[in-house]
């Protein structure tokens, strides 16, 4: 089967086997209702705990031999984009959003950044077409 590594949280036994697994199941762990209605700056610092604990994990992953090392350099290059990313959220729905986001991205769902608006006459609009729509 290959490395795997057990975590036990709260009496349940989780096994991961690269840093997607791992992401997600702490992803899970902060978009669970009873952190739905969480003040803003609440769930701020437990994504940033979140973010920690992804930055031990991988390097636990590393020292297990789990992943190599330019991996492990992504890993911690992306992390930090993340924690970074915590920053920008101003409102509880951008971070609920932002967080969900995260979690497709891991899925390789994420959103396609970089689609633009055109109009029939040739003008380039101003905006993201995944995120937004021209009309009301």
């Amino acid at each position: 089967m290959g490395n795997v590594i057990v975590l036990k949280i709260n009496k349940e036994e989780f096994e991961i086997t690269d840093e997607k697994n791992l992401f997600k199941l702490c992803m899970e762990f902060i978009l669970q209702d009873k952190y739905k209605y969480s003040p803003l700056e609440a769930i701020k610092k437990i994504a940033e705990d979140i973010g920690n604990l992804l930055l031990e994990g991988s390097n636990k992953l590393f020292n297990k031999e789990i992943i190599n090392l330019k991996r492990y350099n992504a890993i911690i290059k992306k992390i930090n984009i993340f924690k970074k990313g915590l920053e920008y959220q101003d409102t509880r729905e951008k971070m609920t959003t932002y967080l969900y986001e995260q979690l497709l991205r891991q899925e390789g769902c994420g959103l396609l950044h970089g689609m633009g608006f055109a109009s029939k006459f040739g003008d380039k609009l101003i905006g993201d077409a995944e995120k937004q729509s021209t009309k009301g």
